[in-house]
């Protein structure tokens, strides 16, 4: 397999957490409209953002569609294990810190992203193995090992 460079998209930010302005604020809130509900394409079906999805992967498990990511799981690096590799809108990402975008075109099912999945997490298992958790390509943080 020859080896794959993924780019990681960065984790969005909801509502106005982290703005100057509250959401709550009385002098921007509009209560004449509703917000538009969000939509993403996983393989085909269409399947609804909720509010409290934050990636790709809670979308995904909601929905009952199978999504390996064992570091988001198990609360370490996101990233870390690139077991969670898709293809959004022609190029490849990690599910478990891609933020949902109206009308996304998410391919999970496919023999060679399949393959890629596999082969990292046979070495995401090693390391685990091994206790060199911290051998991902991600930044290599104290957060990468738990």
């Amino acid at each position: 397999m020859s080896k794959q460079f993924l780019k990681m998209a960065d984790s969005g930010v909801f509502c106005c957490e982290g703005s100057i302005i509250s959401c709550c604020d009385q002098q921007n809130k509009d209560t004449s409209t509703t917000p538009i509900p969000m939509s993403v394409t996983i393989d085909g079906q269409r399947v609804e953002v909720a509010p409290s999805d934050k990636n790709i992967v809670d979308i995904a498990t909601r929905a009952k569609i199978g999504i390996p990511a064992a570091c988001y799981r198990a609360q370490r690096k996101k990233g870390c294990c690139h077991g969670c590799v898709v293809e959004i809108d022609g190029e490849q990402k990690f599910a478990c810190v891609t933020a949902p975008r109206n009308g996304m075109n998410i391919v999970l099912d496919r023999a060679d992203l399949k393959a890629i999945r596999q082969h990292n997490l046979k070495k995401y298992k090693e390391g685990i193995k091994s206790g060199n958790l911290c051998k991902c390509s991600v930044s290599c943080s104290s957060d990468c090992c738990g």
